[in-house]
C-alpha cells in the first residue's frame, strides 16, 4: 500500500509541498494512522495531518477507464494538489485541468504532462494567467463571455479555446457558464475576431448521479457543435465537465454507461475527442483526517434532554470539510489509540463551527468519566471523507 501523509494542515489550498511524505510498503492506514497520532501525542505536537490512500486513487482512475472508456480524465488539480496524488495520477495515463499559475507551474515543474496534455479550464483568467499559459505552450482554455474572448485574442491566436455553455448538489452555472444565446455570440464574435474555437464544454453541477440533466447537456452540445461548425468554427472537442459521485460504484457505473452510449449516438456522425474534468471522484475515498481534539465541554442543549457533551476539533467546515457546508454531507469519526467504551450524548464542534451533529454517539476512553477530557485533550479523532 502506498501512503501519503501530509503534515501540519488538512487545507489542500495552504498546502505546502514539503509537508508532503510518502509510505511505501504493506500497511493498513488505521494502523499507519496511529503511529502518527502516537508519535505527535509524544512530541505534544498538536497539528491535525491528513492521510491519502494513493492505491485507492488509483483504484479510482482505473473504475473511471472502464466505465468511460472514450471519456479523457483530465484531473482537477484544485480539489487536492498533493504532489504524490499528481504524480500517482500522471503515472497511470491521467492529464491535468489546471486554473491558476500556481497548478500549471506545479504540474510542468514536476514534468507530470506535457502541455497538450493540461487544460486551463476557469473561464475567466487574468492576463498574467494567459500569458504564462501561452508561454509554456498549453492552449487548451475555456471562456464564457465575449470579453473574456476578446482578452484571449489579445494575448495569444495559438488558444484552442472551448466555449463552456450550460440536478446537483451545488449549481455553479448560476457563476460561470453561457446560455445558447451568449455561446452563439461567442462564436460569431470569435469569427469576426478571427479566432477559432475548437472546443464545447459543460458542467452540470457538483454530485452527478442523475442521467437527465446529462441526457440534456449533450443534446445541446450536439445543437452547438453543429452551430459553431457552420460557422467554420472546427468544433472538435468535448468536454463534459466534473462533479461526478465517488462513493457509489454502482451508480457511476449506471452514469458511465449512459455517457457511453449517448454519446455514441449523439456523435456517431462526426469525429471527436471528448474529455473531462474530475476531481473528487479519484481523491474523495482515498482521503482521511485525523483532527486533534482541543476540548470537551459539558453543555444543556434543552430540558428534554440530558447534559451533552461538546467535542471541540481543531479542523473543521472552513478547511478539510468544507463539503459538509456545500453538501450537506456527514463525515464518519473515530478515535485513535484508545480502549473501553463510554456512551453520551455529543455534539462534535470544530474550530471554526460545527461539524458533524452525532446523538448518541459511542466514544472510546480508557478508565473513568473524570479521565475523559484529559484523555481527549491528548487525542486524535480520525475521520473519514463520506
Amino acid at each position: 500500500m502506498n501512503i501519503s501523509l501530509i503534515k501540519g494542515t488538512t487545507d489542500w489550498r495552504t498546502m505546502r509541498v514539503e509537508d508532503i511524505h510518502q509510505h511505501d510498503g504493506s500497511v493498513n492506514v488505521v494502523e499507519f494512522a496511529k503511529k502518527v497520532a502516537a508519535d505527535y501525542d509524544a512530541r505534544d505536537v498538536y497539528d491535525p495531518f491528513a492521510i491519502i490512500d494513493l492505491d485507492v486513487v488509483k483504484g479510482q482512475l482505473k473504475l473511471w477507464n472502464f466505465a468511460l472508456p472514450s471519456v479523457k480524465p483530465y484531473y482537477a488539480v484544485k480539489c487536492n494538489p498533493d504532489l504524490n496524488v499528481l504524480k500517482t495520477l500522471s503515472a497511470y495515463g491521467a492529464c491535468f485541468d489546471c486554473a491558476s499559475v500556481a497548478e500549471m507551474e506545479q504540474v510542468l515543474g514536476n514534468g507530470l504532462a506535457s502541455s497538450d496534455e493540461i487544460i486551463l479550464a476557469h473561464p475567466i483568467k487574468s492576463r498574467h494567467c494567459i500569458e504564462y499559459a501561452t508561454e509554456n505552450q498549453i492552449t487548451m482554455m475555456t471562456l464564457d463571455s465575449v470579453e473574456e474572448l476578446r482578452k484571449i485574442v489579445s494575448i495569444t491566436s495559438d488558444a484552442k479555446i472551448r466555449v463552456n455553455g450550460f440536478e446537483s448538489l451545488v449549481d455553479l452555472n448560476k457563476k460561470f457558464g453561457a446560455d445558447e444565446i451568449t455561446s452563439k455570440l461567442i462564436f460569431h464574435e470569435a469569427a469576426k475576431l478571427g479566432a477559432k474555437i475548437h472546443g464545447i464544454s459543460f458542467h452540470i453541477g457538483s454530485g452527478v448521479e442523475n442521467c437527465r440533466p446529462m441526457a440534456l447537456s449533450l443534446a445541446s452540445a450536439r445543437k452547438l457543435l453543429d452551430y459553431g461548425r457552420m460557422l467554420g468554427h472546427p468544433v472538435d472537442i468535448l468536454d463534459i465537465g466534473g462533479g461526478f459521485m465517488a462513493t457509489n460504484g454502482k451508480s457511476f457505473l449506471k452514469v458511465g454507461h449512459f455517457i457511453e452510449n449517448t454519446l455514441s449516438s449523439c456523435f456517431e456522425d462526426i469525429e471527436l475527442t471528448v474529455i473531462a474534468e474530475p476531481g473528487r471522484f479519484l481523491v474523495t475515498d482515498a482521503q482521511y483526517v485525523a483532527t486533534r481534539v482541543s476540548q470537551v465541554v459539558m453543555k444543556s442543549i434543552s430540558e428534554d434532554l440530558p447534559a451533552s457533551h461538546s467535542i471541540y476539533l481543531n479542523d473543521g467546515v472552513y478547511g478539510s470539510f468544507n463539503f459538509v457546508l456545500t453538501e450537506q454531507r456527514k463525515v464518519e469519526g473515530k478515535p485513535l489509540l484508545v480502549g473501553g467504551m463510554f456512551h453520551f450524548f455529543t455534539n462534535v464542534m470544530v474550530a471554526t463551527g460545527y461539524l458533524t451533529d452525532a446523538r448518541r454517539a459511542k466514544i472510546r476512553r480508557k478508565t473513568g468519566v473524570g479521565f475523559l477530557e484529559d484523555y481527549f485533550l491528548r487525542r486524535f479523532v480520525f475521520l473519514s471523507r463520506s
